[in-house]
Protein backbone atom coordinates (compact mmCIF):
# COMPACT_ATOMS: atom_id res chain seq x y z
CA UNK A 1 0.00 0.00 0.00
CA UNK A 2 1.69 3.27 -1.27
CA UNK A 3 0.58 6.94 -1.12
CA UNK A 4 0.63 9.71 1.54
CA UNK A 5 -2.98 10.29 1.07
CA UNK A 6 -4.53 7.62 3.30
CA UNK A 7 -8.12 6.59 3.38
CA UNK A 8 -8.28 4.30 5.86
CA UNK A 9 -12.08 3.37 3.95
CA UNK A 10 -10.07 2.77 0.51
CA UNK A 11 -7.42 0.73 2.18
CA UNK A 12 -9.85 -1.73 3.88
CA UNK A 13 -11.39 -1.81 0.89
CA UNK A 14 -8.36 -3.35 -0.72
CA UNK A 15 -7.55 -5.37 2.17
CA UNK A 16 -10.82 -7.11 2.86
CA UNK A 17 -10.99 -7.83 -1.54
CA UNK A 18 -7.48 -9.45 -1.18
CA UNK A 19 -8.51 -11.84 1.62
CA UNK A 20 -11.85 -12.69 -0.25
CA UNK A 21 -9.36 -13.37 -3.64
CA UNK A 22 -7.06 -15.52 -1.41
CA UNK A 23 -9.04 -16.86 1.52
CA UNK A 24 -7.50 -18.92 4.26
CA UNK A 25 -4.03 -16.85 3.57
CA UNK A 26 -2.44 -14.16 5.82
CA UNK A 27 0.05 -11.06 4.25
CA UNK A 28 2.37 -8.91 5.53
CA UNK A 29 1.28 -5.44 4.41
CA UNK A 30 4.31 -3.03 3.27
CA UNK A 31 3.01 0.55 3.86
CA UNK A 32 4.54 3.88 3.03
CA UNK A 33 4.40 7.09 5.27
CA UNK A 34 0.51 7.90 6.05
CA UNK A 35 -0.72 4.75 6.98
CA UNK A 36 -0.14 5.87 10.56
CA UNK A 37 -3.89 5.15 12.32
CA UNK A 38 -3.90 2.82 14.91
CA UNK A 39 -7.36 1.66 14.17
CA UNK A 40 -6.09 0.23 10.73
CA UNK A 41 -2.98 -1.58 12.10
CA UNK A 42 -5.01 -3.37 14.62
CA UNK A 43 -7.61 -3.96 11.52
CA UNK A 44 -4.93 -6.21 10.07
CA UNK A 45 -3.71 -7.71 13.09
CA UNK A 46 -7.40 -8.89 13.33
CA UNK A 47 -7.27 -10.32 10.35
CA UNK A 48 -3.92 -12.08 11.10
CA UNK A 49 -2.19 -10.40 8.77
CA UNK A 50 1.31 -8.34 9.58
CA UNK A 51 2.48 -5.07 8.86
CA UNK A 52 5.08 -2.59 8.50
CA UNK A 53 5.21 1.09 7.91
CA UNK A 54 6.79 4.48 9.51
CA UNK A 55 5.37 5.59 12.63
CA UNK A 56 3.92 9.73 12.80
CA UNK A 57 6.29 11.80 14.02
CA UNK A 58 6.23 13.11 17.53
CA UNK A 59 4.50 9.58 18.27
CA UNK A 60 4.57 9.60 22.35
CA UNK A 61 5.53 5.97 22.21
CA UNK A 62 9.16 7.51 20.77
CA UNK A 63 9.78 10.38 22.19
CA UNK A 64 11.29 9.32 25.44
CA UNK A 65 13.82 7.13 23.28
CA UNK A 66 14.39 10.26 21.00
CA UNK A 67 15.42 12.37 23.78
CA UNK A 68 17.90 9.67 25.24
CA UNK A 69 19.35 9.20 21.61
CA UNK A 70 20.08 12.95 21.24
CA UNK A 71 21.47 13.40 24.87
CA UNK A 72 23.82 9.96 23.52
CA UNK A 73 22.62 8.38 26.56
CA UNK A 74 21.57 5.43 23.68
CA UNK A 75 24.11 4.47 21.46
CA UNK A 76 23.12 4.30 17.53
CA UNK A 77 24.62 0.64 16.02
CA UNK A 78 26.33 0.96 12.35
CA UNK A 79 25.47 -0.37 9.43
CA UNK A 80 25.68 0.03 6.21
CA UNK A 81 24.03 4.00 4.94
CA UNK A 82 22.67 4.49 8.51
CA UNK A 83 23.20 4.08 12.08
CA UNK A 84 19.49 2.59 13.75
CA UNK A 85 18.47 1.83 17.42
CA UNK A 86 15.97 -1.03 17.71
CA UNK A 87 13.48 -0.88 20.36
CA UNK A 88 9.84 -2.47 22.02
CA UNK A 89 7.06 0.34 21.47
CA UNK A 90 3.72 0.39 22.50
CA UNK A 91 1.07 2.49 20.85
CA UNK A 92 -2.66 2.38 20.82
CA UNK A 93 -2.72 -0.84 22.58
CA UNK A 94 -0.82 -3.00 20.48
CA UNK A 95 3.61 -3.94 21.39
CA UNK A 96 5.05 -3.16 18.12
CA UNK A 97 8.98 -3.90 17.29
CA UNK A 98 10.48 -0.40 16.38
CA UNK A 99 13.93 0.75 15.17
CA UNK A 100 14.95 4.41 14.84
CA UNK A 101 16.69 5.34 11.63
CA UNK A 102 19.50 7.72 11.19
CA UNK A 103 20.94 8.00 7.76
CA UNK A 104 23.99 8.66 6.91
CA UNK A 105 23.17 11.61 4.53
CA UNK A 106 22.56 14.10 6.26
CA UNK A 107 19.91 15.85 3.69
CA UNK A 108 17.67 13.03 5.30
CA UNK A 109 15.95 13.45 8.56
CA UNK A 110 15.81 10.43 11.27
CA UNK A 111 12.20 8.39 11.23
CA UNK A 112 11.10 5.37 12.78
CA UNK A 113 9.76 2.15 11.32
CA UNK A 114 7.70 -0.05 13.00
CA UNK A 115 6.72 -4.23 12.66
CA UNK A 116 4.43 -6.37 14.03
CA UNK A 117 6.74 -8.90 12.89
CA UNK A 118 9.64 -10.47 14.97
CA UNK A 119 12.38 -9.63 12.89
CA UNK A 120 15.86 -7.17 13.98
CA UNK A 121 15.65 -3.10 12.74
CA UNK A 122 18.43 -3.94 9.82
CA UNK A 123 15.73 -6.39 8.31
CA UNK A 124 13.30 -3.93 8.63
CA UNK A 125 14.90 -1.06 6.96
CA UNK A 126 16.12 -3.42 3.90
CA UNK A 127 12.14 -4.46 3.37
CA UNK A 128 10.88 -1.21 3.76
CA UNK A 129 12.68 0.26 0.98
CA UNK A 130 11.54 -2.85 -1.48
CA UNK A 131 8.13 -0.76 -0.87
CA UNK A 132 9.33 1.87 -3.59
CA UNK A 133 10.33 -0.35 -6.72
CA UNK A 134 7.41 0.68 -8.80
CA UNK A 135 8.11 4.41 -8.33
CA UNK A 136 10.70 5.22 -11.11
CA UNK A 137 8.00 4.63 -13.74
CA UNK A 138 6.45 7.76 -12.14
CA UNK A 139 9.37 9.36 -11.34
CA UNK A 140 10.39 9.46 -15.51
CA UNK A 141 6.69 10.25 -16.41
CA UNK A 142 7.30 13.54 -14.43
CA UNK A 143 10.79 14.20 -15.77
CA UNK A 144 10.61 13.40 -19.50
CA UNK A 145 6.64 14.48 -20.14
CA UNK A 146 6.12 16.90 -17.17
CA UNK A 147 3.19 14.92 -15.90
CA UNK A 148 1.46 15.97 -12.97
CA UNK A 149 0.31 14.04 -9.66
CA UNK A 150 -2.55 12.06 -9.77
CA UNK A 151 -5.91 13.36 -8.03
CA UNK A 152 -5.68 12.19 -4.38
CA UNK A 153 -8.91 12.53 -3.65
CA UNK A 154 -10.85 9.82 -5.56
CA UNK A 155 -9.35 6.63 -6.44
CA UNK A 156 -11.07 6.71 -10.14
CA UNK A 157 -8.19 9.78 -10.43
CA UNK A 158 -5.18 7.50 -9.55
CA UNK A 159 -6.39 4.98 -11.66
CA UNK A 160 -6.89 7.28 -14.78
CA UNK A 161 -3.24 8.36 -13.83
CA UNK A 162 -1.93 5.29 -13.88
CA UNK A 163 -3.23 4.52 -17.15
CA UNK A 164 -1.65 7.56 -18.96
CA UNK A 165 1.57 6.67 -17.46
CA UNK A 166 1.12 3.33 -18.89
CA UNK A 167 -0.14 4.83 -22.38
CA UNK A 168 2.49 7.06 -22.67
CA UNK A 169 5.45 4.91 -21.62
CA UNK A 170 4.08 1.87 -24.10
CA UNK A 171 3.93 4.42 -27.16
CA UNK A 172 7.48 5.42 -26.25
CA UNK A 173 9.09 1.67 -25.71
CA UNK A 174 7.52 0.60 -28.93
CA UNK A 175 8.69 3.53 -30.88
CA UNK A 176 12.18 2.76 -29.50
CA UNK A 177 12.49 -0.70 -29.86
CA UNK A 178 11.26 0.28 -33.34
CA UNK A 179 13.59 3.05 -34.41
CA UNK A 180 16.76 1.89 -31.82
CA UNK A 181 16.13 -1.80 -31.25
CA UNK A 182 15.95 -1.14 -27.43
CA UNK A 183 14.63 1.12 -24.72
CA UNK A 184 15.75 0.60 -21.14
CA UNK A 185 12.93 0.95 -19.50
CA UNK A 186 10.19 -1.73 -20.77
CA UNK A 187 10.68 -3.73 -17.93
CA UNK A 188 9.28 -1.17 -15.40
CA UNK A 189 6.27 -0.73 -17.72
CA UNK A 190 5.73 -4.61 -18.30
CA UNK A 191 5.62 -4.37 -13.83
CA UNK A 192 3.56 -1.07 -14.16
CA UNK A 193 0.93 -2.82 -16.33
CA UNK A 194 0.54 -5.89 -14.16
CA UNK A 195 -0.07 -4.15 -11.21
CA UNK A 196 -2.50 -1.80 -13.33
CA UNK A 197 -4.49 -4.74 -14.68
CA UNK A 198 -4.58 -6.45 -10.75
CA UNK A 199 -5.64 -3.10 -9.23
CA UNK A 200 -8.52 -2.88 -12.11
CA UNK A 201 -9.41 -6.11 -11.08
CA UNK A 202 -9.40 -6.02 -7.37
CA UNK A 203 -10.76 -3.06 -6.59
CA UNK A 204 -13.52 -1.46 -8.82
CA UNK A 205 -14.74 1.89 -6.88
CA UNK A 206 -18.16 1.56 -8.63
CA UNK A 207 -18.67 -1.55 -6.49
CA UNK A 208 -18.51 -0.05 -3.73
CA UNK A 209 -21.23 0.07 -0.95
Amino acid sequence: LCGLNFNEYVAKQVVRKVHKLHPNRVFYWLMDAGFDKREFWKFLLDLGDSFLTRIDKGSECTKVIERLIQLGSIALKQCDGFKYHEALLETGGMKLNGVYIKPDNEKMGPYWLVTSKNISGAEMKKEYDTRSAGEPLHDYFKEDFNGKKPCSKKFSGAQAHTAITCLAFNIISMLSQEILGAYYRLGTLVAELLEFFFLETLFNPESIT
